[in-house]
């Protein structure tokens, strides 16, 4: 019985050896450490403006409008910018 889990045992260290080695990825690194060119990011910042027109329900939002409510418009429809 203690060969069989002898062999289970070392069984199981080199599958899992093979899947930490399989699993392991340069990163976009060359072995002196710096960036390869191909994974190389551009910048593609867009800028945006937001809507022109009313974004809000400002124009419904007392309780006498209730009845003019639903899943559409009860949430805030503001956009924050966070971050870069």
């Amino acid at each position: 019985m203690s060969a069989l889990i002898r062999v289970f045992s070392t069984l199981l260290a080199v599958v899992l050896l093979g899947i930490a080695v399989a699993g392991c990825d340069s990163g976009g690194m060359t072995s002196a450490g710096e960036e390869d060119d191909e994974n190389e990011e551009t910048d593609t910042t867009t800028t945006f403006d937001g809507p022109t027109y009313s974004d809000d329900y400002t124009s419904i939002s007392s309780w006498g409008s209730r009845s003019e409510w639903n899943l559409a418009n009860v949430h805030d429809p503001t956009v924050v910018k966070d971050g870069e």
